[in-house]
C-alpha cells in the first residue's frame, strides 16, 4: 500500500472516531443537560394540557387559569396561550402576548403539524439563527366540537446554541463530559498516528543508518524491505544506487590504475628510443664512428626509433578516436581479399628481410562493408604482432574465407545461416600464457613481452564498432618433413559480416 493511501486511511479513520466521539457527546449533553424542546416535546406538551383543558369548561378563566398555571409551574421555559373564538386570550402566561394567529392561519398550521412532527429531529436542537417563535397549536375539544386552541411557545432565550443553555446546576459535569470527549479524541487521534508512524520510524532509521554507513569502496549489502510504498521504492532505489556507485568507484579505481601504467609506458616507450635519437645523434654531430658504414648505420637506427614514436603516436591517436563518442566509421563496400594482399606485398620485404617464411590463402575477391582504413590498420596490427612477438617461429600463414557464422548469428532469414569473412593471421611462435591469453585486448596489457599494450586492444575496438569478432587461440602444429614434428602457434581469428555481392 502507498503511503499516501495509509495517511488518507488514518487521517479518515482519525476524522470518523472525531466525528463518532463528538456526536456521542452531543447526545449527552443534549439528552441530561440541556433545557431545550423539540418538536416532539412541545407536541407532547401540548396534547397533555389541551386535553386537561378539554375535560372542563374554557369559558371559565379561573379553571383555565389554574391549569394553565400549573403546567406553567411545570415547564418554567414554555409559555400557554388559550384562545376561543374570535376573542383576545382567555389567558395566556407570556406578560408580552404574542401576534394573534388569524383562525385560517391556525388551521393551516394544524394542517401541517403531523408532517412536521413526523420530520422533526430527535435531537434537541434550536435554530440560533431564527427568531421567529417556536409554537405548537392543538385544537380544546367541547360538546359542540373544537371551541378554543391552545398555543405552546419556547421562549426566546431557548433559541440560543444548546451549549449556552446548559443548566446552571451541572455545569461542571456539562463542562467535563465536553472537555473529556475532547480529549478522548485527540488521545485517539494520537495513539492512532503513532501506531501508524512507529514502523516507518523504523524502516526510515534502518535506512538512515544504511546511508550513513555507507562507502563507495565496499560492496554494499542490500537494505531488505518489503514494503511496497515510498519508503520501499526509496529503499530499493537506494540498493541499486549503491550497487553503481560502487561498480563506478571499481572502474574509476581500474581506469585510474591504466591510466598510471599507461603514462609508465608512454614515459618508458617514449623515452627509450628519444634516448637512442638523441645518443646517435649526438655521436653523429661529434663524428664518433669509424666509417660511412658505421654513420649509416647510426642514421638507420635513428631512422627506425623515430618511425616506431610515429607508430606509437599514432595508435595513442586512434585509442583516442575510439574512445570519442562522436566516432563515426566511414562505411564503403571494397575488397577485402585484394586490400589483404596489398598489405602482405607491403610487409613482404621486412618480414623477407627477418627471414620469416610466408603462407598465404586468399580468394580472388570478397567484398564486406566496412571502414577500409580501419579494417586496414587490424591486419596491419595482426602482422606487426606476429613480427614483434613471433620472430623466433620465422613463419606468417594468413588465410582469408566466407565461413560459417559461430551459432547464436542471424542469417538473412531464419531459414538460412549467416556467413561471414574470416580472417586467420597464424604464427608459430612460443604461443600466449593462459594468463595473458585472457587478457591481452584489454588497453594497456602488455604482458611479460613488454610493449604498450594498444595494438590489440585497437584492434578489437575496430572489429567490433564493424559488429564483428576477434578471437585468438594456442595452436599445436604437427608437421611431417622427415618424421613428424610438434610446431606451437597462435592463430588470431577476424570474423566480420561479408557483403551481398560475393560470387558464389
Amino acid at each position: 500500500m502507498k503511503l499516501q493511501a495509509k495517511i488518507s486511511i488514518i487521517f479518515t479513520v482519525s476524522m470518523i472516531a472525531s466525528a463518532a466521539l463528538s456526536f456521542l457527546l452531543i447526545n449527552l449533553l443534549a439528552t441530561f443537560f440541556d433545557n431545550s424542546y423539540s418538536w416532539r416535546d412541545l407536541n407532547m406538551v401540548a396534547i397533555d394540557v389541551s386535553r386537561d383543558l378539554s375535560m372542563g369548561k374554557i369559558d371559565d378563566t379561573n379553571f383555565v387559569r389554574e391549569k394553565l398555571s400549573a403546567c406553567k409551574a411545570q415547564y418554567p421555559n414554555l409559555d400557554f396561550a388559550l384562545f376561543v373564538g374570535d376573542r383576545e386570550p382567555v389567558f395566556m402566561t407570556n406578560p408580552e402576548p404574542p401576534r394573534r394567529p388569524e383562525i385560517e392561519e391556525i388551521r393551516k398550521k394544524l394542517a401541517q403539524e403531523e408532517e412536521q412532527i413526523a420530520s422533526a429531529p430527535s435531537l434537541r436542537f434550536i435554530d440560533a439563527y431564527d427568531r421567529s417563535p417556536y409554537m405548537v397549536a392543538k385544537p380544546v375539544f367541547g360538546q359542540a366540537g373544537i371551541e378554543g386552541m391552545l398555543m405552546v411557545s419556547v421562549r426566546d432565550d431557548f433559541f440560543l446554541p444548546f451549549y449556552i443553555r446548559i443548566n446552571k446546576d451541572k455545569v461542571f459535569e456539562s463542562y467535563l463530559i465536553f472537555f473529556g470527549a475532547i480529549a478522548a479524541v485527540i488521545g485517539i487521534s494520537f495513539f492512532l498516528v503513532f501506531l501508524f508512524t512507529a514502523p516507518l520510524i523504523q524502516r526510515l532509521q534502518k535506512l538512515y543508518v544504511r546511508i550513513s554507513e555507507f562507502t563507495p569502496d565496499i560492496p554494499a549489502d542490500a537494505v531488505t524491505d518489503a514494503g511496497k510504498d515510498e519508503i520501499g521504492f526509496v529503499q530499493n532505489t537506494f540498493n541499486i544506487m549503491a550497487t553503481r556507485i560502487h561498480e563506478d568507484f571499481r572502474e574509476r579505481e581500474r581506469s585510474f590504475r591504466e591510466r598510471q601504467e599507461m603514462l609508465r609506458n608512454i614515459s618508458h616507450d617514449f623515452r627509450t628510443p628519444l634516448t637512442s635519437i638523441l645518443g646517435y645523434a649526438i655521436s653523429l654531430e661529434d663524428g664518433v664512428y669509424d666509417n660511412e658504414d658505421e654513420r649509416r648505420r647510426y642514421i638507420s637506427i635513428i631512422r627506425k626509433k623515430a618511425l616506431y614514436m610515429t607508430k606509437l603516436f599514432s595508435e595513442m591517436m586512434e585509442l583516442t578516436r575510439l574512445d570519442n563518442t562522436e566516432y563515426v566509421l566511414n562505411k564503403t563496400r571494397f575488397n577485402l581479399a585484394e586490400l589483404v594482399r596489398e598489405i602482405i606485398i607491403e610487409y613482404l620485404p621486412q618480414l623477407e628481410e627477418m627471414g620469416f617464411e610466408i603462407e598465404t590463402e586468399i580468394p580472388e575477391t570478397l567484398n564486406i562493408e566496412g571502414d577500409k582504413e580501419r579494417i586496414s590498420r587490424v591486419i596491419r596490427n595482426l602482422i606487426d604482432n606476429v613480427a614483434t612477438y613471433a620472430a623466433s617461429g620465422k613463419y606468417i600463414g594468413v588465410s582469408l574465407a566466407a565461413a560459417a557464422a559461430p551459432t547464436g548469428t542471424p542469417g538473412p532469414d531464419a531459414t538460412q545461416q549467416a556467413v561471414v569473412a574470416r580472417l586467420a593471421v597464424t604464427d608459430r611462435g612460443p604461443g600466449i600464457p593462459q594468463e595473458d591469453r585472457l587478457k591481452i585486448f584489454e588497453r594497456f596489457y602488455a604482458g611479460k613481452a613488454g610493449g604498450m599494450g594498444l595494438g590489440l586492444a585497437i584492434a578489437k575496438e575496430i572489429i567490433e564498432k564493424h559488429s564483428g569478432k576477434i578471437s585468438v587461440e594456442n595452436l599445436k602444429i604437427t608437421e611431417s618433413i622427415g618424421g613428424a614434428v610438434s610446431v606451437s602457434g597462435v592463430q588470431f581469428v577476424v570474423m566480420l559480416p561479408l557483403g551481398e555481392d560475393n560470387p558464389s
